[in-house]
């Protein structure tokens, strides 16, 4: 082989590469599977909620803290105003939080964030928010710059990208349809209103659940024991706050 035709090889070989990457994380995105619900359905709920009010509102965004930690039918009755609580999970990007409010908000309302802390100092995307958002809100994804769009599929797991490919093949089988397909959208919903009806049955299985909401998207019941372990808080005092968070503020 010659250098010219080595070079040619190799430069063949990248692309080919580079176009089977692109393939296999085509082919992952949005395809929501079981082990990836919990999130997705909390969404969905909270998505429904916030469809469902008309006139000047409160929309409450940030992370667990801010999900757990809001008392919303009080603050409705103080303001006057609805109150939707559409906080779910501290590692989903900044600016994803912010698209999740900007979906909603009219003239006139009023957004509070609780952010977390860790929130103002990350410069990365979480690995877990890039595998979760790209199973189940693609769209994300697209709308990003090329420059956060590399920075997003540095931090994509790229087992999870081939895992959700062979869940796609689970299709073919019929493993998926027996074992990994998620709830549908309108049975998120119906399970939601019967469990604020009093007629729901079933098991609520984790912290992390639809189940567990009320009518303004706050989290309102768990069986499960809570607990704290060690953490780094992320204290003003020791870390500055991230050029990415300055960049989306």
């Amino acid at each position: 082989m010659t250098a010219k035709e080595f070079i040619l090889w190799f430069l063949l070989s990248l692309l080919a590469a580079f176009a089977i990457a692109v393939i296999l994380f085509c082919v992952h995105l949005g395809m929501p599977w079981w082990p990836h619900h919990l999130n997705r359905e909390v969404r969905i709920a909270k998505h429904h909620i916030a469809e469902s009010v008309e006139g000047p509102t409160i929309w409450l965004q940030g992370g667990s803290s801010t999900w757990f930690g809001f008392d919303s039918p009080l603050l409705q009755a103080e303001t006057g105003f609805e109150v939707v609580n559409l906080a779910f999970n501290i590692n989903m990007p900044l600016e994803f939080c912010f698209d999740e409010v900007r979906l909603f908000a009219k003239p006139g309302d009023a957004v509070i964030l609780g952010l977390e802390n860790s929130m103002y100092f990350r410069n990365k995307y979480s690995s877990y928010a890039a595998d979760e958002i790209t199973i189940w809100e693609p769209e994300f994804f697209w709308s990003l710059s090329l420059r956060r769009k590399a920075h997003f599929l540095k931090s994509l797991p790229w087992r999870k990208v081939l895992a959700g490919d062979l869940v796609r093949l689970g299709q073919l089988t019929g493993d998926f349809e027996k074992q990994l397909k998620p709830l549908p959208k309108k049975k998120v919903i119906e399970n939601l209103e019967d469990q604020w009806d009093g007629r729901y049955s079933g098991e609520i299985p984790a912290y992390y659940n639809y189940l567990t909401l009320n009518r303004h998207g706050d989290f309102v019941q768990s069986n499960h024991t809570i607990w704290r372990g060690t953490h780094d808080y992320y204290l003003m005092d020791s870390h500055p706050v991230s050029e990415m968070t300055r960049h989306d503020f």
